[in-house]
């Protein structure tokens, strides 16, 4: 409840700011996703994360 209504603020300021996408980096799968799923962000593919060991 708290996480939805800091998002929500954070995304009113952004876009009152000016902002037309908001980007944001989680892991697959996880209640981090479901929840931005829930404030309508989507999966992208335009995301590559690479390692070096």
């Amino acid at each position: 409840m708290l996480g939805r209504a800091l998002m929500t603020r954070y995304l009113a300021e952004a876009e009152s700011r000016g902002a037309n996408s908001v980007y944001l980096l989680t892991t697959r799968d996880s209640s981090a996703e479901a929840f931005y799923t829930r404030l309508n962000f989507r999966r992208t593919r335009q995301q590559i994360m690479l390692v070096r060991p």
